[in-house]
């Protein structure tokens, strides 16, 4: 199965929103040397096209290292960053991304259906890079000619391509755990889901729109989630953002907890030793913090609660969501008479609990067992 590239990608500031050159200055690559950077118009109505009946934008970044982008293409998402006051701000996010990069042809028909020639006057009527060309209109343009057609190097579906209003201060060790995520123009910042998930969390509530809901969606969606499973947990992350009720603090809390993350997560990871609490295995990718009684019928304090909460591999969490095995006070494993021998025999199951339950975790088990298991 072939799966979503996240990657993210260093721009050039510009202090007036990416409709168009700022003027802004640059210490280093393309930008510093011309006056301007191509991703200056990322933002801009007039990298919108049409394609049959569907809606397209085109936006630019430089090189991307040695990544399969060819391989992914439809099926990249793509975050853009960008330098400013000592520290990197998420601008931007797209979709459902396909590279030009390495399609000359591809790329020179979109930006000469976008008339990206024209967009020089953009940028001559900057002051700054006037004066950097030394009024040299003529240079100016031939220069244009050349690097113009570079401009469109990227395009995804309209409804894919989301923008910030403000850019986002991005807290880099929360993220990846080094200092700084890559600052080299021509390189790239390769990403994991979890790390894409983490990203795309930092866009503030009142800015998560329709375009932002359809990218999360992508982003969480895995190889072993059901359509109805990641629809499921969108609509519960954008119920929680809607919620007038909550303060800001308690949204937070509880989108991390829906997403198997935050302060649920590590009382999880604590109570469970760093792993499965059955088969005792130790990636980390494959854990998932799995609600006891489940988040759509549980109050906002038991949906805190790590109480309620088994970490679980991602197959026995799978088995024990929809009902078809559960636990005993005694930790001993039960199976549904829906699993299949097969099933069971493949899976090794059944897998006992590997610690004591508590008295609260005890409770919560006995909602499961009657309300969820074999059902």
């Amino acid at each position: 199965m072939k799966m979503t590239l996240f990657i993210a990608k260093v721009i050039c500031w510009n202090s007036k929103g990416y409709t168009g050159p700022s003027g802004d200055k640059s210490t280093s690559g393309f930008h510093s040397e011309n006056g301007y950077g191509h991703e200056e118009w990322n933002n801009s109505h007039k990298l919108e096209f049409v394609q049959g009946s569907e809606k397209f934008r085109a936006f630019h970044t430089e090189k991307v290292g040695k990544e399969k982008v060819n391989e992914n293409e439809g099926d990249i998402i793509v975050f853009m960053y960008a330098p400013y006051d000592g520290g990197q701000h998420l601008v931007g996010i797209a979709g459902s991304a396909t590279c030009l990069i390495e399609k000359e042809t591809a790329r020179k028909e979109l930006a000469k259906q976008l008339q990206v020639r024209s967009f020089r006057k953009d940028a001559w009527a900057i002051r700054s890079i006037k004066d950097l060309w030394e009024n040299d209109s003529e240079s100016w343009d031939e220069h244009w000619a050349i690097n113009g057609d570079w401009l469109p190097n990227w395009f995804c579906p309209a409804d894919k391509f989301f923008w910030l209003d403000k850019p986002v201060k991005i807290n880099v060790p929360n993220i990846t755990g080094k200092k700084k995520l890559n600052f080299n123009y021509s390189r790239h910042q390769p990403l994991s889901a979890d790390q894409a998930k983490k990203l795309i969390e930092l866009v503030p509530l009142k800015q998560q729109t329709k375009t932002w809901q359809s990218i999360f969606k992508d982003i969480i969606a895995s190889p072993n989630s059901t359509d109805q499973d990641t629809d499921n947990l969108v609509e519960d992350v954008i119920e929680i953002s809607n919620d007038k009720n909550l303060t800001e603090t308690e949204r937070k809390s509880l989108t991390a907890a829906r997403l198997g993350q935050g302060a649920f997560r590590k009382a999880l990871d604590k109570r469970w030793n760093n792993s499965c609490a059955v088969t005792g295995i130790t990636t980390r990718q494959l854990l998932r913090a799995s609600h006891i009684r489940p988040w759509k019928e549980s109050n906002n304090v038991e949906r805190l609660d790590p109480n309620n909460g088994l970490l679980l591999s991602a197959n026995i969490d799978v088995l024990f969501d929809k009902g078809l095995v559960t636990f005993l006070d005694t930790g001993e494993m039960q199976l549904s008479a829906k699993l299949e021998e097969s099933t069971i025999d493949k899976l090794d199951l059944p897998g006992n609990l590997n610690q004591k339950l508590k008295l609260a975790e005890k409770v919560f088990l006995e909602y499961h067992r009657e309300n969820i298991f074999g059902k």
